[in-house]
């Protein structure tokens, strides 16, 4: 049976607004970063979300740079752990830049990284920037056993039965149109279980709308509710 939730991502927790209409988000936390226990007060008020977590840059990178381990990145790696369980994250995403290359050090380090946070009941999203090409980058996460996060307009789903998507709105795609919207529901089709986060100035909107593409009902929204903004769906 197929299952593809779409949501927006969120620098806070949503609101009941938004829960009344999509389940998922994607939690890419703005600083302050929010204490594990104010997460798990919001699991416990809402069980049936369902929750990706953004490792925030300062879990990832190091004083002495990139996925490198000194005290410093352990303690902000040991509140991300805590966070996500807080949050009952199923999926961690993992964004590195230009800074995590396509050379073999690297590549151990990657492995080093996601391995520290592998957790039962957890899946692991890897969102690489900079050098990675997209099927490199794929073959390279299926090998580490973690999810790549693919761009649904530029690439096909890995062969996983899990995806993981995300889109932005950027350059020519800026206002994610109804073309875009159509070609994102297409690119979907024939996948088994997918989480879709969408980032645009109107996440919520367009998550909605990429939701019916899919032939999904939404509950507690009406149409002309869709215009609001994210602003006004967080707590």
């Amino acid at each position: 049976m197929t299952s593809i939730q779409v949501g927006a991502q969120l620098g806070r927790i949503p609101g009941e607004k938004y829960l009344r209409a999509l389940r998922f988000f994607e939690l890419r936390p703005d600083p302050p970063l929010p204490r594990p226990g104010l997460l798990a007060r919001f699991r416990k008020d809402q069980p049936a979300a369902l929750a990706s977590m953004v490792a925030p840059r300062s879990c990832v990178v190091s004083d002495r740079g990139a996925l490198r381990f000194n005290e410093g990145l352990e303690e902000a790696v040991g509140w991300l752990d805590s966070a996500a369980d807080a949050l009952g994250a199923r999926l961690l995403v993992v964004e590195t830049g230009a800074d995590v290359t396509t050379g073999s050090r690297d590549r151990g380090l990657l492995a080093a990284y996601f391995d520290r946070l592998r957790r039962e009941g957890r899946s692991l999203v890897w969102a690489p920037s900079g050098l990675w090409e997209p099927d490199m980058a794929a073959e390279l996460a299926e090998e580490l056993g973690v999810l790549y996060a693919f761009d649904p307009l530029e690439t096909e789903p890995p062969s996983q039965a899990l995806a993981y998507a995300r889109v932005e709105a950027l350059g020519t795609r800026t206002r994610l149109g109804e073309e875009t919207l159509e070609r994102i529901a297409e690119s979907l089709e024939g996948v088994e279980e997918a989480f879709v986060a969408i980032r645009s100035p109107k996440s919520f909107q367009k998550a909605l709308r990429l939701l019916r593409l899919l032939g999904q009902e939404v509950d507690g929204v009406a149409d002309e509710d869709d215009d609001d903004e994210d602003d006004e769906l967080e707590d």
